[in-house]
């Protein structure tokens, strides 16, 4: 579970959904890993990309429950995709416009 990593182009969904694949494949074995211990790793792995976002969690007062780690995540996914769409029209836009 510890060399879990965000694959190129994976989204967050995906990769988290792997995380806690492993740590329940884990369980099954009879190794139970925290809640602790699976959020520093789903933390841990995430890709560059994410690095800003990612110190940000990691410098909250109290710590992220799984669920909330999952929705941060996903929201901020949501957010960076309208933002870069919305750049999108406007560059093609401002492209028409010149012609």
């Amino acid at each position: 579970m510890k060399t879990t990593k965000m694959q190129k182009g994976e989204d967050v969904v995906s990769y988290l959904t792997r995380v806690r694949l492993a740590r329940d494949e884990l369980t099954i074995v009879g190794n139970k890993t925290s809640d602790v211990a699976l959020l520093r790793v789903a933390l841990n792995g995430f890709s560059r990309k994410w690095d800003v976002f990612d110190q940000v969690i990691n410098r909250l007062d109290q710590f992220l429950s799984w669920d909330r780690l999952w929705s941060q995540f996903t929201q901020e996914e949501l957010r960076l995709s309208l933002v870069s769409g919305s750049s999108s029209s406007n560059n093609k836009t401002s492209n028409i416009e010149k012609k």
